[in-house]
């Protein structure tokens, strides 16, 4: 089943690309919420560290599940792709 509507019922909504090229690797994109639509910008570093930008500006939570979502993508590239590098583009759900 598709996405239908602009922003999810529940959860949120991730949708960022990878915009370099090697470490550290910088992610932007959005996070959609129940009613709205929040810039999102975070950079992963060699090691997997996840450093999201603006967290304060963020809702509650939302920096702290973005850094899980890539520190989950970081290693799914080290151990899984030829250069190890995480992927290009991540769009993913999350409930609550």
């Amino acid at each position: 089943m598709g996405i239908i509507g602009e922003y999810p019922e529940g959860g949120v909504r991730f949708d960022l690309a990878r915009t370099t090229a090697g470490a550290p690797w910088v992610y932007e994109g959005t996070a959609s919420t129940a009613g709205d639509h929040h810039a999102l910008r975070a950079t992963v570093d060699a090691e997997g560290r996840v450093t999201v930008e603006g967290a304060e500006r963020l809702p509650d939570g939302l920096a702290v599940r973005a850094e899980l979502l890539l520190r989950t993508a970081y290693r799914h590239g080290r151990d899984g792709t030829p250069d190890g590098a995480p992927p290009h583009r991540i769009r993913r759900w999350r409930a609550g």
